[in-house]
């Protein structure tokens, strides 16, 4: 629910803030996925799902906050 609600967040702000926004949703996001099966026993998903995704989700993250950062460096030396 959390997700959901920076994803709509970040619809309505600047396109840095909402790529910030939605980079830390991720990474928080798989976080959250690395650590699930220590929080719930019981799962419907497959035991290697919550690995998977949760990688998938902070790989996601770095790479937007790689983005911001080469836009950063993109605006400095135009």
């Amino acid at each position: 629910m959390l997700f959901i609600a920076s994803a709509g967040l970040a619809y309505k702000i600047s396109r840095m803030k909402s790529l910030a926004l939605l980079a830390q949703a991720f990474i928080g996001h798989g976080i959250y996925d690395i650590i699930h099966t220590t929080i719930y026993s019981h799962s419907v998903a497959p035991s290697w799902w919550t690995e998977f995704c949760g990688v998938i989700d902070v790989l996601l993250g770095l790479y937007m906050l790689s983005l911001m950062k080469w836009n950063k460096s993109q605006k400095v030396s135009a």
